[in-house]
């Protein structure tokens, strides 16, 4: 899974913010640098990198938190027609 695409999810709303139903649940696309897993009965963490930037995560990020981005376009548009952008 290490260099793997994923989205982030950040259920934080700003505050004062009108946008809470409306929002995006997921963040941008992170490449997976490393997984950490210390003991086999807790599950592992990951270290992301962010695409734009570069520049890693202050923190890593639990399984719970993130989902596999799929960059192919057009292979979804061929699966869901009815979803245009």
């Amino acid at each position: 899974m290490v260099g793997d695409k994923v989205l982030m999810i950040n259920k934080r709303v700003p505050a004062h913010s009108t946008r809470v139903l409306t929002r995006r649940n997921y963040n941008w696309p992170y490449i997976i640098a490393s997984k950490i897993q210390r003991d086999d009965q807790i599950g592992p963490a990951y270290k992301l990198v962010d695409t734009s930037s570069g520049k890693s995560l202050k923190y890593s990020v639990t399984t719970a938190r993130i989902k596999k981005y799929n960059d192919n376009r057009p292979q979804f548009e061929a699966v869901n027609p009815h979803y245009r952008r």
